[in-house]
């Protein structure tokens, strides 16, 4: 799976080091960025957006949120995918 311009596939890392990214991304002209949670990481997405909602609270909201699955490795894993927008 290929990781898109301002997507921020979450993982490994914890929570603060992809609420990070998300605000650099967003201080640095993005004015939408994804958040995508896949299999296990989903509960992590959502928790990666609260932590930039407290953070930031009303210079950012949510935009949408998909659901869905994908394919890997002959596998069905279940997604999120959060996008949020700045907002002047």
């Amino acid at each position: 799976m290929d990781k898109k311009p301002n997507e921020v596939l979450v993982s490994m890392k914890n929570v603060e080091d992809y609420a990070l990214e998300v605000i650099t991304l967003l201080n640095q002209g993005a004015q939408e960025v994804d958040i995508k949670g896949v299999g296990r990481d989903i509960g992590k997405a959502v928790d990666v957006f609260n932590m930039i909602k407290d953070k930031l609270g009303n210079g950012v909201e949510l935009g949408s949120v998909s659901i869905g699955s994908e394919s890997r490795d002959k596998k069905r894993l279940s997604f999120i995918l959060l996008r949020v927008k700045k907002v002047y």
